[in-house]
């Protein structure tokens, strides 16, 4: 049969019309499927789950609307137990329905770490160590000992404790260093203008202690610097190995810091720093 011949065959066009048709309705049907599964161009916005229950969202399951799964705790005793702290997607993200959503939520319990051991190591590196452990400095305490400024041991809560045994995670730990063989004075670090982090870093790095903390302005404690400290740093100004600094913290966003520091620091020059200058800015 010829070519000619055979597409003039009514069978053959009425196969080749079927087999068309069966394609169209394979491919409309396959992408209706696609778009009823993904949902296509339909996304709903992530409410805010920060502070609420597990127990809260069972709304929120009832329509298939999400699904949650706890993937982190974390103990704060600022925040209510059992509380979600964070969550991904973030609030008012637009998902598609159905989505996941990752929570943290407030643990019941701190979480038990075992104590590093911190014997013979500088002020700098147990505090370190401590920070990579998930603890702080309670305090700095001082012996007469030739290793100056070694830890000599390690205490918790009055009692000292040994590496290995469990402790609470973000719990205080105190450290008893060696002071050297003669009871050494410190000079008071200048610490107007620094951020709080900055300052307690330099306190115990100066082998001193972190005393009375308070603010300017009660209400207003984010993006604070150091205002004044107690005792002031006059010229030469010594104190004891341990001793406690005082810190005032302030906001910076609504006072000049820089006019601020360069004048404290010609008063201290001259041994006779203020407590105001004609600098300040408040609004």
């Amino acid at each position: 049969m010829k070519i000619i011949d055979f597409f003039k065959s009514k069978r053959v066009w009425i196969n080749l019309i079927a087999m068309a048709l069966v394609t169209v309705v394979l491919v409309l049907g396959t992408m209706q499927y696609l778009k009823t599964y993904t949902r296509h161009g339909k996304t709903i916005e992530t409410p805010d789950f920060r502070g609420l229950q597990m127990s809260e969202l069972d709304q929120y399951t009832s329509g298939d609307y999400f699904e949650f799964k706890v993937i982190d705790s974390v103990y704060d005793s600022n925040e209510e137990k059992g509380s979600i702290i964070d969550q991904d997607p973030k609030p008012k993200s637009h998902v598609k329905k159905g989505r996941k959503v990752y929570l943290s939520i407030v643990a019941y319990h701190p979480k038990k770490i075992k104590m590093p051991e911190l014997t013979s190591l500088s002020i700098r590196g147990a505090k370190k160590t401590l920070e990579n452990y998930g603890l702080q400095i309670a305090s700095l305490e001082y012996d007469p000992s030739q290793y100056k400024n070694a830890v000599l041991r390690q205490e918790y809560l009055g009692k000292e404790i040994k590496p290995g045994e469990k402790i609470k995670k973000g719990a205080a730990i105190t450290l008893v260093l060696g002071r050297g063989r003669k009871s050494e004075k410190i000079n008071v670090p200048f610490l107007i203008g620094l951020k709080k982090s900055e300052a307690i870093d330099r306190i115990y790095s100066s082998s001193l202690n972190v005393g009375k903390e308070t603010y300017y302005n009660p209400a207003d404690t984010a993006n604070v610097r150091v205002y004044k400290q107690y005792p002031k740093p006059f010229k030469n100004k010594k104190v004891k190995m341990g001793a406690p600094i005082d810190l005032v913290y302030r906001n910076n966003r609504k006072f000049d810091f820089q006019s601020y520091i360069n004048e404290y620091k010609q008063d201290s020059l001259s041994n006779r720093p203020k407590d105001t200058t004609t600098t300040e800015k408040i609004e």
